[in-house]
């Protein structure tokens, strides 16, 4: 089985490829390239991920003060040695 490339498939596939090159022109060439007036993204991005690490370390205070409570309940002596 052999396949050809005819000139009208040859021809779609260069206006395919010409317009993706033309849309990552374009978003190239609407970015901020200026370091001192960043996107406002930027600052959400940090916003989310102190809120995650943040949201992290609060669960595991809760979990480590209410894990001690919770092996009593159980009555399971190798969880709480140290309580």
């Amino acid at each position: 089985m052999s396949f050809a490339i005819t000139p009208s498939a040859k021809n779609e596939w260069k206006a395919v490829f010409t317009e993706v090159i033309d849309y990552l022109y374009f978003f190239k060439m609407t970015r901020s390239a200026n370091p001192a007036n960043p996107p406002p993204r930027r600052g959400l991005i940090l916003l989310t991920v102190c809120l995650g690490a943040f949201m992290a370390t609060l669960d595991i205070s809760i979990v480590s003060i209410a894990l001690p409570q919770i092996a009593r309940e159980f009555h399971l002596k190798y969880l709480y040695r140290c309580a």
